[in-house]
């Protein structure tokens, strides 16, 4: 009886290492890669602090761990966070060095067409095209926590180095486009500071 049950578990055993190496084994998805932390990762003026994000130009500053954020993240961060003693939990800082143009879209005391085209050319693309469907439009602006562009597209006019030029980009990097081409609303033929610029306008 003894030998019979010893049989019977060495060929359960078998059986058991046979299904193991005849299963093939499945991987769903990619290896668990840690992310690429930026060195200047949450610094005033260096790279996003949301890891997702990373994008250069943090000027915004988050109360409560005095982390810098991109203007994207931070307003993302002020829709979702409470007020703290009456203030945005995120609020947007001077860096050293050329100004973001983030921080022209805060500042009243900067000319109304330069912050209105900042505001309109950093927005999410989502944000920008309203559709005909209003109910589509007004799921997305709950999405998004603020409301979708209305208006007229901005156009900016400005004097670069002696010479008008129409502004047609705003980038994350903080720095804008520029085209010698007044009737030109895309493409740019160099890239320069916003300070580089001056007696802003919407007529050229």
């Amino acid at each position: 009886m003894g030998s019979l049950v010893r049989s019977v578990s060495r060929a359960q055993a078998r059986a058991r290492a046979s299904k193991t190496a005849s299963t093939p084994t499945l991987v769903i998805g990619k290896p668990y890669e840690p992310p690429v932390i930026k060195a200047d990762k949450g610094l005033l003026g260096g790279s996003c602090n949301r890891t997702d994000c990373q994008a250069p130009g943090a000027t915004w500053v988050n109360e409560s761990n005095g982390a810098h954020y991109c203007r994207s993240c931070a307003l993302e961060i002020n829709r979702w966070a409470p007020f703290l003693e009456g203030r945005r939990l995120c609020e947007p800082l001077k860096p050293a060095g050329p100004r973001h143009c983030d921080d022209y879209i805060e500042d009243p005391t900067q000319p109304e067409c330069l912050r209105l085209f900042l505001d309109y050319h950093r927005l999410p693309a989502s944000a920008k095209y309203p559709t005909t469907d209003e109910r589509f439009n007004a799921e997305m602006e709950e999405r998004l926590g603020f409301p979708m562009w209305r208006a007229p597209v901005p156009v900016l006019f400005a004097d670069h180095d002696g010479r008008r030029v129409r502004v047609v980009m705003a980038s994350r990097f903080g720095d804008v486009g520029i085209t010698k081409n007044l009737d030109a609303e895309h493409g740019y033929d160099v890239r320069v500071a916003v300070e580089d610029l001056s007696n802003f306008s919407e007529a050229a």
